[in-house]
């Protein structure tokens, strides 16, 4: 007599026969570790993008004597003009500067020596200032309300870790981050765009983190007119102000480690 096999209640999955629409849709599954094709080829123009702003960022760096030089002659030609006319001149390098303050290029850099130059040290350092929070405000208001769900696609993983610590200490994150200059100016935005952090911390944590860079920037560009390649900037007041930027960056980690 056939004994029947033993009946377990646990398992009550119906077996689909060898070579049915199930085994076929299993055979079309991706192991869990490959990647789609067709995620490379939408990364791709990005890999491009940043391969053309990395050799523009080194071109920039190599080429920097002869920027110098053009900014230099530029600026002796229409200083009296900006004189003539400051207030709409201030205004119009203060919105220029706001947009440049989001390029990855260091083009808001040569606005802010230029500023020195033209407006004195205290118009100046006030201009260099203004454009870092304009400037700020807006990459953070375009990412937050533009952009956001396709910068946090790209690139959420990459900035979920800044995200997160702007998330839990943000005002002296970003404090820090505008002291210390490391982290791209427009990175900074994009990043506290996409995190949770208020606008009023963001911008009074800019305003204090770009105070001695742009006093720095300001002192500069009243000596742009002796100078003939970048190393001639150095100089005893130069240092000092370094020095002073130095100290000021100390300062957040000691304020966080007594909080």
């Amino acid at each position: 007599m056939q004994q029947t096999p033993p009946h377990h209640p646990t398992d009550s999955r119906p077996v689909s026969p060898p070579g049915s629409p199930a085994d076929a849709a299993k055979a079309r599954v991706r192991p869990s570790g490959a990647r789609p094709m067709g995620s490379w080829r939408r990364a791709l123009p990005w890999w491009l993008l940043a391969a053309v702003l990395v050799l523009a960022f080194a071109a920039w760096g190599a080429s920097a004597d002869e920027v110098l030089d053009a900014a230099r002659e530029w600026s002796l030609r229409h200083r009296a003009f900006v004189q003539a006319n400051a207030a709409a001149c201030w205004l119009g390098m203060l919105a220029a500067g706001s947009v440049a303050i989001n390029c990855p290029i260091p083009v808001a850099a040569l606005l802010k020596v230029l500023a020195g130059f033209f407006f004195g040290l205290e118009a100046g350092v006030a201009l260099n200032v203004a454009m870092s929070l304009s400037g700020g405000l807006a990459g953070l208001a375009a990412t937050r309300h533009l952009f956001y769900r396709s910068l946090h696609a790209r690139f959420g993983r990459t900035l979920a870790k800044a995200s997160l610590e702007m998330a839990r200490n943000g005002f002296w994150y970003v404090l820090s981050a505008r002291l210390l200059m490391v982290t791209p100016f427009f990175l900074v935005n994009v990043a506290a765009g996409l995190s949770g952090i208020r606008k009023r911390r963001f911008l009074l944590a800019t305003g204090l983190g770009v105070l001695p860079s742009s006093f720095i920037y300001a002192l500069t560009g009243g000596r742009l007119e002796q100078v003939r390649t970048v190393s001639d900037f150095a100089s005893s007041d130069f240092a000092l102000a370094m020095g002073l930027l130095a100290v000021c960056a100390v300062l957040p980690a000691l304020a966080r480690r007594r909080g």
